[in-house]
């Protein structure tokens, strides 16, 4: 009983077994370099035709013309569309009728009135017969000119939206026209970039903006500005500013692309990381963050960040980073706030980045 009583003994003053330490996760950092003060900024784009109108009939009808297609190409002053003149010509038979008969007694009336053979109320009612159906005849003649559509300046059928023969309402949209020689390049851009445009309004500190297009990208073309809003959209909280292009020669731009214009701001001197794309993820509000390194402790935090353009596997951070700052670049799947992470390899984040905008082709 003794013996037995030992080995209890013994067992009870043994300590547990320590649990295994779970090791830190395994990552590649980079570090961020000096950021670039150029004052690039980059906003998607929206083409329109700076020439446009929404064509319509004046008068009501039935359509009995419609000579045009999509895609058509029209001078200034060619016939569009045209509707059925019967009713419109027999009201200005009418008119012209009435209108004769009434000059010739307003033209008797006016010799009878000095010789006094009629009194002044009767030549006051023909002088008012006279004028009433000389405005019945002009109204007749314009209504008769409405039954034409004339294209207001010369452009493409960007939309036929009416077939023939059906009947038409007054100021119902037949034909969309579109001047595509000149062409409106319209940007959302943010109020703290509106205020540093217009504290800067001398020629020098004029932005140099440029516009590309996805089917060669890495060729620009030279806007001209235009107008911009003076009022901020209410759900973007942005400003709607549009420039002006000629159609290049070398490239077909319709309205409805969309295209990537360029802003190039020297008085706006904003820091500008350019980081490889896969640092950058999508938090659980889809906000764009990063993972950053503590240098002390190596533990991780996630920092939200604003980013700008891409190109390539380069994407530009615009406000959420300092010089210096260490990024998750590899191993960043299942890191949580907090973490230890074993620092293997640091790179420099702007390592062949090659984020220079070329130059107008």
């Amino acid at each position: 009983m003794f013996a037995v009583a030992s080995v209890f003994g013994l067992s009870a003053c043994e300590k547990p077994a320590p649990l295994p330490v779970q090791p830190d996760r395994i990552v590649e950092v980079i570090r961020i370099a000096e950021a670039d003060a150029q004052g690039l900024r980059q906003f998607p784009a929206r083409i329109e035709a700076a020439q446009r109108s929404e064509l319509a009939f004046r008068i009501s009808g039935k359509l009995q013309q419609l000579s045009v297609k999509q895609g058509d190409y029209v001078e200034q002053g060619a016939v569009l569309a045209q509707l059925d003149q019967a009713d419109f010509q027999t009201t200005l038979n009418n008119a012209s009728a009435v209108y004769t008969q009434r000059k010739n007694d307003f033209s008797r009336a006016q010799k009878l009135i000095k010789s006094g053979y009629i009194s002044q109320n009767e030549y006051d009612l023909m002088e008012a017969n006279y004028k009433k159906s000389k405005a019945a005849l002009d109204t007749a003649r314009q209504d008769m000119a409405y039954t034409r559509l004339i294209a207001p300046f010369s452009g493409f059928i960007a939309e036929r939206i009416v077939e023939n023969f059906e009947s038409i309402t007054q100021g119902e949209t037949i034909i969309s026209l579109r001047d595509t020689s000149v062409l409106d390049v319209k940007v959302d851009v943010p109020e703290k970039l509106i205020i540093g445009l217009r504290a800067n309004p001398s020629e020098e500190q004029r932005p140099k903006v440029k516009v590309s297009f996805d089917v060669d990208s890495g060729k620009f073309y030279a806007l001209s500005f235009k107008e911009a809003a003076a009022k901020a959209d209410d759900a973007t909280h942005t400003f709607e500013v549009t420039f002006t292009m000629d159609q290049p020669e070398d490239l077909n731009v319709l309205p409805g692309m969309t295209a990537s214009v360029t802003v190039q701001l020297p008085g706006l001197n904003q820091q500008v990381y350019k980081v490889p794309s896969r640092v950058v993820y999508g938090d659980s509000t889809l906000t764009p963050s990063v993972w950053r390194v503590n240098d002390k402790d190596s533990t991780v935090s996630a920092q939200q960040v604003e980013i700008g353009r891409m190109q390539g596997d380069y994407i530009e951070v615009l406000s959420g980073l300092e010089t210096g700052d260490l990024l998750i670049s590899m191993g960043a799947a299942l890191l949580s706030e907090g973490e230890r992470v074993d620092i293997r390899n640091v790179a420099n984040a702007d390592d062949n980045a090659g984020l220079d905008v070329k130059d107008e082709q």
